[in-house]
């Protein structure tokens, strides 16, 4: 288990293993387990916006450097 994803498809399974009523505590703990599989997702989906967005940064910084280096060094 490596990412958050897998670890609260976990626990989802074990919160489904152990056949949780609808009681009180039976409610909540299905709505925590709900609430923590959708943060899961986004946080995986902020990741790779992420990832994404590095990429982006990076290109462009190569960008300024070369048209810095041809602003200084036109005949290079």
């Amino acid at each position: 288990m490596n990412t958050i994803t897998e670890k609260v498809s976990y626990v989802k399974g074990l919160a489904d293993g152990l056949c949780i009523g609808d009681d009180a505590h039976g409610k909540l703990l299905k709505a925590i387990v709900d609430v923590l599989q959708d943060m899961a997702e986004e946080i995986a989906e902020n990741t790779e916006m992420i990832d994404k967005l590095d990429e982006s940064i990076d290109e462009i910084a190569d960008e300024c450097n070369q048209a810095c280096f041809r602003e200084f060094y036109p005949k290079a």
